[in-house]
């Protein structure tokens, strides 16, 4: 499956609306009460939901592309819904649950944004990203040593990757700023820029992917 979203910019949308139709996407609480009877159906019969709604990869990829479209155009709200219900149809790949805690960072939403993030480094444990984000919102949560902690895990994620080499260096960068400042007691929540990693991430698997 290709991972390139600009390769989707002119797959015909109906075929998207069509699905997300399937499941009242615009019909508010029926939509969470019929996605939720999906879920725990689909979990029963041990098939992801997009499986029992017969939404092929082409088309999932489709709709992450209009996801990733919104995210890049500073709308994450409603880039937010796009990965949520992409998570709710297929929770297993981290990309779709890396764009969420995207959208969650750039909207403050720290808590639940961090939380995102460590959930996709233990379904992408190569991944140093989900921790190096993550430790940006535990700064921004005044939580300095678990945002140290986050980027030690960022560091040894990246090993000796080549595509994660500039990941690390930063890391360890920040990391080495970070312990210097906890010594002294006092701590910035301004170390790095480090929001919005989704466009970061997309260069860094492309590189992955190629690689292998």
């Amino acid at each position: 499956m290709s991972t390139n979203p600009n390769e989707y910019d002119a797959m015909d949308l109906p075929k998207i609306q069509e699905s997300l139709q399937k499941i009242n996407f615009a019909a508010g609480e029926k939509a969470r009460v019929e996605l939720k009877e999906i879920l725990e159906s689909s979990l029963k019969k041990g098939i992801m939901p997009k499986t029992a709604l017969q939404i092929n990869d082409d088309t999932m990829e489709a709709i992450y592309t209009q996801g990733y479209n919104l995210y890049n155009m500073g709308k994450y709200k409603e880039a937010s819904y796009v990965f949520r219900l992409l998570m709710m149809l297929d929770f297993s790949t981290p990309k779709y649950i890396l764009g969420l805690a995207a959208c969650s960072h750039r909207l403050k939403d720290y808590s639940n944004a961090s939380n995102l993030y460590l959930l996709c480094a233990a379904l992408d444990p190569t991944n140093p990203l989900p921790h190096f984000h993550a430790a940006d919102c535990y700064l921004q949560l005044s939580s300095p040593s678990i945002a140290c902690i986050s980027l030690g895990m960022a560091i040894t994620a990246a090993g000796d990757q080549p595509q994660y080499a500039l990941i690390r260096e930063r890391a360890s960068l920040m990391k080495a700023a970070l312990d210097q400042q906890l010594g002294t007691g006092t701590v910035s929540k301004q170390l790095e820029t480090t929001d919005a990693p989704l466009e970061e991430t997309e260069t860094s698997h492309k590189s992955s992917q190629s690689d292998g």
